[in-house]
């Protein structure tokens, strides 16, 4: 599923749970989770906002096998690497979710969710989104995909 992914690639999960379930109702889409690919030396890691975990990287391999692998035009530079590393352990805002989901922008920032973080990860690459910030994974792939 990784073959040629590279780093600012945007990775979309397809969640089984039951919170994933209601996601991918509520916005009609397959996807429930979003996050980005980071390359570092051969290895690729996801980098994501996670419900109950806040902001983290993991090795890509260690993701289960429901996702894909969305093609991005941009390329990580250091200020993406710099804004992930200034935000690892950040909190997770499911305030930020429920507004996404209903089309709503965030109020005060007292975390991320996960489409909001990989939308600020590739505006640090250089890709220009729209000021609502607060999408959901499927509205971040559909953006992406008009590139």
């Amino acid at each position: 599923m990784t073959g040629g992914a590279r780093s600012g690639d945007v990775v979309a999960y397809r969640g089984t749970s039951f919170i994933s379930s209601i996601v991918r109702w509520w916005t009609k889409s397959p996807y429930s989770h979003i996050g980005v690919i980071w390359k570092i030396k051969d290895q690729l890691f996801f980098v994501e906002a996670l419900i109950f975990k806040g902001v983290r990287i993991i090795p890509l391999d260690k993701l289960p096998d429901q996702y894909d692998v969305i093609k991005t035009p941009v390329n990580m530079i250091s200020d993406a690497e710099v804004f992930i590393l200034k935000h690892i352990a950040d909190k997770y805002s499911v305030m930020d979710a429920i507004r996404a989901g209903l089309g709503l922008k965030q109020k005060d920032h007292g975390g991320w969710q996960c489409a909001e973080f990989a939308a600020q990860i590739l505006k640090c690459c250089g890709m220009a989104l729209p000021e609502r910030e607060n999408l959901t994974p499927i509205e971040l792939i559909d953006l992406i995909k008009k590139h």
